[in-house]
């Protein structure tokens, strides 16, 4: 069977010949494949299962069964075609494979998901047309943007922007692995609870909400995929991220070290070199905690990075608590030292190039009767959409103090020491006592008629 869509592939798909035994029960509530089903394609056999009922309430099950195999037989049966990245892989090795899924949509809390490899003597002996090992060589990268490709970026020594992985600032290196994918040097590529919390997320908002991408799917997806967002480009990613992190062909540190010289930080950003200079005039190896936090923040959206920054460079109020969220993650976990946390983790420290920054708003909020002091924290609870009296935990500035009810009374019926002006007295200026006494002797001294 020869199939053409480009929601599919931008290739011709040719499937194989499958012969399928088994039972289809349909009843009143449910549909079923049943569990003593088998599906043989070529010489790869397994076992399904699947079953939806729909009454009373909706719930799904899947289960996908193989016992022990030759690894080879898998890729043979793959559609030639539908995996454009694995056309033409050898390998050698035994796996089994067992899926459980089982979903109630109206509680997906109780999300049942496991899914197991068994593969220790499998060993790639040809990459196909992805080929994996490349990546610990020096190679061309092409960055995409909406589908089209953007430029080409030489990942190694060649390009005066590649940064080695040592040559990068440690604060850069520890906070993105901590918003991205904590237990990168530890998984094997899969992060099962957060594939499940992002089921369970996604289904509760009704679209998609959290994704459960590694860095290792990531670094895969950028430089060996097409942008096409379908469910065959996503198994493709998994195989080959499977492969990747089975043959241990790269290290994790070679993978680290190309994903931060690959991935988008900006409109036309590529790289933490780019990065670095573009919004801070700085090289990766100057790069501080706040610097370090920012750039890690931006990664899931790059081109909305400028967005963060007011008239003055400095950032915006509502990126304090993602500082402080991530930055205590850091301390606690003894990766920072807690010296840092007299800095808000270097959130006031972050200055954004002069040549970046938005325009000057016209009119500038000033209050000009108080003192506020230089309290930062003061200015973000404020700005951030708390409630404007609630300051419990706020160092309030000396020349502000509390009131009690009496004293507020009493100071809204006092006459106030000083007058605010209008913002016509402002820009003319002058204050309200001389308009006053100006309006006065015009009062008193009207104009005499020319005789």
């Amino acid at each position: 069977l020869k199939v053409n869509h480009w929601r599919i592939s931008s290739k011709d798909v040719v499937f194989p010949e499958a012969i399928m035994q088994g039972a289809l029960n349909i009843g009143a509530s449910s549909i079923e494949v049943s569990k003593e089903s088998t599906v043989q394609v070529k010489d790869f056999v397994f076992s399904p299962y699947l079953k939806y009922v729909h009454k009373p309430e909706k719930e799904i099950f899947l289960a996908i069964h193989t016992d022990k195999i030759k690894a080879q037989d898998f890729f043979d049966a793959m559609p030639v075609g539908l995996f454009p990245g694995l056309d033409g892989i050898q390998v050698e090795g035994h796996i089994q494979y067992d899926l459980n899924f089982a979903l109630e949509l109206k509680k997906p809390d109780k999300l049942l998901f496991s899914s197991k490899m068994d593969d220790p003597d499998l060993r790639v002996v040809k990459w196909g047309e992805a080929n994996i090992g490349m990546l610990n060589t020096p190679f061309t990268y092409t960055a995409y943007e909406d589908g089209k490709p953007m430029r080409e970026i030489v990942v190694g020594p060649q390009n005066p922007n590649f940064t080695p992985l040592d040559q990068i600032s440690r604060y850069m290196q520890i906070s993105l692995i901590n918003t991205e994918d904590p237990f990168f040097f530890r998984h094997n590529g899969f992060e099962e609870k957060a594939f499940k919390l992002s089921i369970v997320t996604n289904i509760k908002e009704k679209g998609f909400k959290r994704g459960a991408s590694t860095i290792s799917m990531q670094l895969v997806k950028n430089v060996f995929l097409n942008r096409n967002k379908t469910v065959v480009r996503k198994l493709e990613e998994i195989l080959l991220v499977w492969l990747m992190e089975r043959s241990q062909q790269v290290s994790k540190k070679r993978m680290y070290e190309v994903y931060l010289n690959v991935i988008e930080w900006g409109n036309n950003v590529y790289g933490i070199t780019e990065a670095a200079k573009y919004y801070f005039g700085k090289t990766p190896a100057q790069l501080g905690l706040g610097e370090s936090i920012f750039l890690s923040s931006i990664v899931p959206r790059p081109k909305k990075g400028l967005n963060y920054f007011d008239w003055r460079g400095h950032l915006k109020g509502n990126m304090l608590r993602y500082f402080n969220t991530y930055g205590h993650i850091m301390t606690k976990t003894g990766q920072i030292g807690v010296d840092s946390t007299t800095s808000a983790y270097g959130f006031y420290e972050v200055v954004l190039q002069p040549h970046l920054r938005p325009a000057r708003p016209v009119f500038v909020d000033s209050i000009d009767t108080l003192d506020m002091g230089d309290d930062p924290l003061l200015f973000d609870d404020l700005g951030s959409g708390a409630a404007v009296d609630n300051l419990e935990g706020v160092s309030l500035p000396k020349t502000i103090k509390k009131m009690s009810q009496s004293e507020r009374q009493g100071e809204e019926t006092a006459e106030p020491e000083k007058r605010k002006r209008s913002i016509f007295d402002k820009l003319l200026g002058r204050n309200k006592e001389e308009k006053e006494q100006t309006e006065d002797e015009a009062t008193k001294n009207p104009k005499k008629e020319q005789k």
